[in-house]
């Protein structure tokens, strides 16, 4: 099957993304776990490769620890047989998923799952669901196994709505924070950290640094 960032999942990438960035591994050691990844083998049965085929599978993947990643943001998506849509209104959202976004933000893409965890919603006979604390951890499984093509740009497009939205409500968000018993320094301090955190997850013009300013 011919590789493309159309087949690699959200899982796959994070993996890619982990060697893509390690200074500490060699080009040989890269492309034997890129082999592994991408082709579901383990590194004994690479080993057992020929030159020849292990060549062959590195020059078919090798693209992936450096190009663009293709797509688009996206309105729902599915994973498997399971539908979701994406929440592309923070102001809608609750202060819980605040919380979880900026708290997986700080390594965005180790944390790819959960941050889009904490923005979609399950749609279920055509009905979008809550987004509820108690199934996060179950949804963010499901995205591991998403296309990275879908979940990447659709993340990235998300967290530009959202500092921007930060900046804009400052005020308000601060209000709301003190009705609930914050003090105006700690309301300051967190809204800060909300918008803040933000900067380390908007699309460079490479993916593997992901760190460029929105």
């Amino acid at each position: 099957m011919k590789i493309s960032w159309n087949s690699i999942s959200v899982a796959q990438f994070q993996e890619i993304h982990a060697m893509a960035i390690a200074p500490e591994i060699d080009e040989l050691s890269r492309l034997t776990r890129l082999i592994c990844v991408v082709h579901n083998l383990t590194e004994q049965q690479v080993d057992e490769l020929t030159v020849t085929q292990f060549n062959a599978l590195a020059n078919d993947c090798r693209f992936l620890l450096s190009a663009q990643i293709p797509g688009k943001p996206v309105k729902s998506f599915m994973v498997g047989t399971r539908k979701y849509s994406v929440n592309y209104t923070p102001s809608k959202l609750k202060h819980r998923q605040y919380v979880e976004i900026s708290h997986f933000a700080n390594d965005p893409i180790a944390n790819l799952h959960y941050i889009l965890a904490s923005i979609v919603q399950p749609v279920k006979w055509g009905f979008k669901q809550a987004n509820k604390a108690s199934r996060h951890q179950q949804i963010a499984q499901d995205m591991l196994n998403a296309p990275i093509t879908v979940l990447y740009h659709t993340c990235i497009f998300f967290c530009k709505l959202y500092k921007s939205l930060i900046e804009a409500m400052r005020a308000s968000l601060v209000a709301e924070m003190m009705e609930v018993g914050k003090s105006r320094k700690q309301a300051e301090e967190l809204v800060t950290i909300f918008s803040a955190v933000m900067d380390g997850s908007i699309q460079p013009n490479k993916w593997p640094n992901l760190k460029a300013s929105a």
